[in-house]
């Protein structure tokens, strides 16, 4: 017992220090961030460490950046995003959803209930605004990972019922939209869509698959409950296609492909097929869930691989968050580099690249 103590305690150390070393990089790139919901999403990052290995330097270093950020992108009053498309991008519904996950993730470290305030009222209007008849959140459930942010939204407002009767009608209000979004997706199956090209593309699949089976944890009615799991088990089996399932190299195994945006993101192009990626670990909780769901192992082994080929896409001695990994042994692609004779400037350099990882500049 001693030496598995021993063993949990350099675990949590070592935990500690990449976590540590992960914030620190994502606090200073930060600064260098427009105000897009997806560059907000990096203080998500920086407040779960805070949360689940507590340090109070750390978290005063991510609220120095989350506070201004907070300040230009959210009216207060109103709970609604500020500015213009080229800003904060108000009408699109996933800037809208990873919002209330911020301000969630943000009441989970700090235990304001003014943080809390301004999510549930953040989350009553995209409620409003951007859930149609059909359940869905503007036509892309999946994509804006609207029932994730609403039931964790719920589950912090539900400790606190007793002592507020207000929380109990703003629980209750989450729980029938996800629940609406949940049963959309069931009827829709793979039948959903994303931005850009219809494609049947990796993060829509992949998130569908974990927020079916977290409705279904979420759910008290056991043939609900089971409709849920059934659904995301037949998303799961259909997303084997985008999968590195058989593949020895631990470095992709568990990865999911696509064909990602390398010459908007990292300055290379012609885009190429990337594995792991961005948005590969979307699907990893609903395997997690899957199998505390049906006891299957294999969803367990699924996810241990994917979270296997994710954890390595942090650089641990520096913390440093690569972009993608590139499974090709044999890509020709102009990388943007600096340029020597023009300093401050950047040129394309023609490069041969291969099972490689690639990081941003």
């Amino acid at each position: 017992m001693e030496e598995v103590a021993k063993r949990r305690s350099s675990s949590a150390s070592h935990g500690r220090g990449i976590s540590s070393k992960l914030v620190v990089k994502r606090c200073a790139f930060l600064k260098r961030q427009a105000l897009t919901a997806k560059c907000g999403l990096g203080f998500s990052r920086c407040t779960w460490p805070s949360h689940s290995l507590p340090d109070a330097e750390l978290h005063a270093r991510a609220e120095s950046q989350f506070a201004p950020f907070l300040e230009v992108t959210l009216n207060r009053t109103t709970a609604k995003l500020k500015g213009t498309k080229a800003q904060t991008w108000p009408e699109r519904p996933q800037n809208n959803s990873w919002m209330i996950g911020l301000l969630t993730d943000r009441y989970q470290v700090t235990k304001n209930p003014d943080d809390l305030d301004l999510a549930a009222r953040f989350a009553d209007n995209f409620i409003r605004d951007f859930q149609q008849a059909d359940g869905s959140f503007k036509g892309y459930s999946a994509l804006t990972q609207g029932n994730w942010f609403l039931l964790d939204l719920a589950a912090c407002e539900q400790p606190l019922i007793d002592q507020n009767p207000k929380w109990s009608g703003s629980r209750e209000r989450l729980l029938a939209a996800a629940r609406r979004s949940a049963e959309d997706m069931v009827a829709k199956k793979d039948n959903v869509q994303t931005e850009g090209q219809r494609v049947f593309e990796d993060t829509m699949i992949g998130a569908a698959v974990t927020l079916l089976s977290l409705s279904a944890l979420n759910e008290p009615d056991p043939l609900n409950r089971q409709r849920y799991v059934d659904a995301a088990k037949l998303m799961y089996a259909k997303h084997a296609c985008l999968r590195q399932e058989i593949v020895p190299d631990a470095r992709v195994r568990g990865g999911s492909l696509r064909f990602w945006e390398s010459q908007y993101d990292v300055l290379m192009k012609p885009n190429m097929m990337n594995s792991p990626h961005g948005w590969t670990s979307r699907n990893s909780p609903g395997l997690l869930f899957l199998y505390l769901l049906t006891g299957e192992e294999r969803y367990l082994a699924d996810f241990m691989d994917t979270v296997g080929s994710c954890i390595q896409m942090i650089e641990t001695e520096t913390g440093t968050l690569r972009w993608a990994f590139i499974p090709d042994p044999f890509i020709k692609a102009d990388v943007f580099e600096p340029d020597p004779e023009k300093p401050g400037q950047g040129r394309y350099v023609s490069k041969t690249l291969g099972e490689a990882y690639i990081i941003y500049r």
